[in-house]
């Protein structure tokens, strides 16, 4: 997954697990989400997925497999409503490999 952008400030709480799911459950359709040890909210278009979660970092990052409109479309919302930092280019999660320029 590439990490496309991350909340900046947000309180670490079940509290706001809850707020962000609704706000993105009100947004887009086909949204799930769950908190267990984690928060994880996953928004899903078809073959496309955009997860927000806390799997790798202590504030909630915006993450996919690619670039899309989908992913900017969950930014641009979430951009309305809390403060975040856009990552250009995007990041690696650091379990993932960089690809091979050779």
């Amino acid at each position: 997954m590439v990490i496309f952008a991350e909340l900046q400030p947000e309180r670490d709480d079940v509290e706001f697990h809850g707020e962000l799911a609704a706000f993105l459950a009100g947004r887009f359709p086909g949204t799930r989400a769950g908190l267990q040890c984690d928060s994880w909210v996953w928004i899903c278009d078809g073959k496309t997925k955009v997860a927000v979660d806390t799997f790798t970092s202590r504030h909630h990052q915006i993450k996919a497999a690619a670039a899309g409109s989908l992913v900017e479309q969950v930014i641009l919302a979430l951009a309305e409503k809390y403060p975040l930092e856009r990552f250009s280019p995007p990041l690696l999660e650091e379990h993932e490999e960089a690809p091979d320029d050779s």
